[in-house]
């Protein structure tokens, strides 16, 4: 199982907010494919996926804060 985790985008952030999912749970995915979009104090981007496989578990809700490094969900390679 592979873990999804918020990645560091600069020095002074600490935290995101999950603004939307991209992928639901049991949907595939694939390596480097948008999985959910986050939003930083002073932008918002994609957390892209680290493998194919199938997402198994969301672990963060939309509208959820966050930290930086946290994990947001589980992928099943296959």
């Amino acid at each position: 199982m592979i873990e999804v985790k918020v990645p560091q985008f600069g020095m002074g952030i600490q935290e995101v907010v999950i603004l939307r999912w991209l992928k639901a749970e049991d949907e595939r995915v694939e390596e480097d494919e948008a999985l959910l979009e986050i939003e930083t104090a002073k932008s918002t981007t994609e957390v892209m996926a680290p493998a194919s496989g199938v997402v198994a578990k969301r672990l963060a809700a939309e509208g959820e804060t966050v930290p930086v490094y946290a994990v947001v969900a589980h992928i099943n390679e296959s």
